[in-house]
Order: C-alpha cells, then structure tokens, then sequence
C-alpha cells in the first residue's frame, strides 16, 4: 500500500513542483528585484560615505593632505582623520620666538620713570 498522509498524489505531482520552487533543496533565493533595490541602497550609502570624507579632507590644511593615508577604505579614511585631528596632527604648533611662546605671568609693568637708579637695580633681581 501507498502513504496516505495526504501530502502526495498518486504519481507525486506535488512533491516535483515542491523541489522546483526552490532550486537546490532548501536553499532560499531572493528575487532580482530586491538584490537591485539592496545594491542600490548600498551604492547610494558608500556615496554618500565617500562624499563625508571629501568634507573631512577639506577641513585637513592643505599642506598636510598628503599624509592622509589614499589607500584606506572610506570608512577608514574617515576614522582616521579623526583621530589624527583628536590627536592635534593637523594643527600648526607654536612657534618659540611667537607672541604666545611666552604669556604674561601676570606681573605689572613697573613705572621705571620715576624710580631711582638703586630702585630699579632692586627690581632686576626679583625675590
């Protein structure tokens, strides 16, 4: 006798068009129409990635936008321009001889016009 749990025909039609719906057994498919949209979506986000990279770079000194690494992956380049600008890469230093070299100690400047000679030598060798 033949299985009568009312999952087959009597010549197996069913199960045939069960296996060809999914091609290789259980494995699922998506349609071409979704992979489209998917692959849009995906090209549209690494644009826009790549078009907040350019911004970075802009705010990078001209003279140092060599040292930016070409070879990195967008989303690379962008993490390590941050890093590079939290870690003051980019910023120019100081100068030794600048005005900012050397701030005020907050000392007043003494009047030398009406001191007398002995005063002002006293005033050269600070306590």
């Amino acid at each position: 006798m033949s299985d009568t749990d009312g999952n087959a025909t009597v010549d197996g039609a069913q199960e045939q068009t069960a296996k060809e719906n999914t091609p290789q057994g259980n494995e699922k498919t998506v349609p071409y129409a979704r992979f489209q949209e998917a692959l849009g979506q995906k090209k549209a986000a690494e644009a826009a990635l790549e078009a907040v990279v350019a911004e970075l770079t802009q705010d990078v000194p001209e003279a140092m936008r060599d040292l930016i690494p070409a070879t990195l992956p967008a989303a690379e380049k962008a993490a390590w321009i941050r890093v590079a600008k939290a870690k003051s890469l980019f910023t120019p230093s100081v100068p030794a001889n600048s005005p900012d070299a050397k701030r005020p100690g907050g000392k007043p400047t003494l009047a030398l016009e009406d001191m007398t000679p002995m005063q002002k030598m006293q005033s050269g060798y600070a306590k």
